[in-house]
């Protein structure tokens, strides 16, 4: 794809100043920025990330070029870019050109002391889907500490049929992280069996210390109903 290099040289221009670039002092009182922060839906979460850091857009923005110094940028963002919410969308731009190349980045992003890297890792390894993700998401739920990352791994094993994310869900649901016993339940409903239904009404039946996991669970289980030997 061909660029205008007036066009190139303007992207290379912002990228050089994003890290200084912020909404002035009065755009969080006197303009729509103020109604844009408050707002809680996903779309309105998206626009108030990328309108407060200009390094969102940029990154969005070089993911389908071919033009060697801006994919030379986007690899630099997403392997050395101090704001973790402008790397991790700069690690999903990467992600949706799908090449072979791109592992190593995503590995290098797996073992950042980071969580929020190594979650948006994940995700892109998700978007990326290429055969050696697999081996990623077994590794991560393997050895990462985190609950958090554990559990999202496991559901994009399951995705992908590997009995291991089943398993690790089902492991999870006992957690004593309640977040992790919210989200394995969330991913079981989605993956489960009518076995999970069982387990998922015993778990319920057990749950006293938050309602955020009984809610999950309980969604949970109407979604694996249908599936429930009579």
């Amino acid at each position: 794809m061909a660029h205008d290099p007036e066009i190139v040289t303007a992207l290379l221009k912002l990228l050089e100043a994003k890290d200084n670039t912020r909404p002035a002092n009065s755009d969080f009182t006197e303009s729509a920025l103020k109604d844009l922060l408050v707002l809680g839906t996903p779309a309105g979460f998206h626009l108030r990330n990328r309108y407060i850091h200009l390094g969102v857009s940029l990154s969005q923005a070089l993911s389908p070029t071919d033009d060697p110094r801006l994919k030379d940028q986007l690899v630099e963002l997403a392997r050395w870019e101090r704001n973790p919410e402008i790397r991790a969308v700069a690690l999903l731009a990467m992600a949706g050109r799908k090449e072979e190349k791109q592992l190593a980045y995503f590995r290098e992003a797996l073992v950042n002391v980071d969580p929020e890297v190594r979650f948006a890792a994940l995700e892109a390894l998700e978007l990326w889907d290429l055969p050696p993700a697999k081996e990623e998401f077994s590794r991560v739920i393997r050895q990462d500490l985190s609950p958090l990352i554990r559990v999202y791994a496991a559901q994009a094993l399951g995705r992908r049929v590997d009995p291991l994310g089943l398993e690790t869900l089902r492991k999870e649901l006992e957690s004593a992280d309640w977040l992790a016993r919210a989200m394995a339940a969330r991913y079981l409903g989605d993956l489960g069996s009518g076995e999970d239904y069982d387990r998922l009404l015993n778990r319920l039946s057990t749950e006293q210390n938050n309602d955020f996991v009984s809610a999950e669970i309980a969604i949970a289980a109407l979604k694996l109903f249908p599936k429930k030997q009579p």
